[in-house]
């Protein structure tokens, strides 16, 4: 489900794609002096709304460095690959760091990947963070399966996808 005001560190509740950073954006700025920092998940295919890339540049060109994204780079958007719809989206990592902000990668299965690279950023521009994930993971019968985007399992797969995460 989409995530919505009211809950906790949820500051803005989700609408169309891309207008998460914008959002954050005018939040970044009216706070810059309050050593508050603003945390944003994108996906690879939110990626593709140009919203998306008028914020990054306004954020970097802002100097709002308290900014930190994430991507979750699955390669996935709804029922379609992304590489085959919009191969030149990649390498994202190079976008963000052409836009003027310090980028790192990571294993997008791994919290402390994800929270040493936060952790360790440099201070003087903005952040983003591309976490490489699998669709799905660690259920195998969902892992890179487009239609788990939409589809929700059944009492069998329920319970077999339970199973499979508890023996992890």
């Amino acid at each position: 489900v989409h995530p919505d005001y009211g809950t906790p560190g949820i500051m803005a509740s989700t609408g169309s794609l891309g207008h998460g950073l914008g959002m954050v954006a005018g939040m970044a700025l009216a706070s810059l002096n309050q050593k508050k920092y603003f945390y944003v998940l994108l996906s690879d295919g939110e990626l593709q709304e140009g919203s998306v890339w008028e914020s990054a540049l306004i954020i970097s060109s802002l100097k709002l460095n308290n900014v930190i994204v994430v991507v979750d780079n699955n390669g996935l958007q709804s029922s379609t690959r992304a590489k085959d719809t919009h191969p030149t989206l990649y390498p994202i990592d190079k976008k963000f760091a052409s836009f003027g902000w310090n980028v790192a990668k990571c294993n997008g299965h791994d919290s402390k990947d994800i929270y040493k690279k936060i952790k360790s950023r440099s201070l003087n521009k903005p952040f983003a963070l591309i976490a490489k994930t699998i669709k799905g993971y660690p259920v195998s019968f969902m892992q890179d399966v487009p239609e788990w985007h939409y589809k929700s399992p059944n009492k069998s797969e329920y319970l077999r996808a339970i199973m499979e995460i508890n023996n992890l």
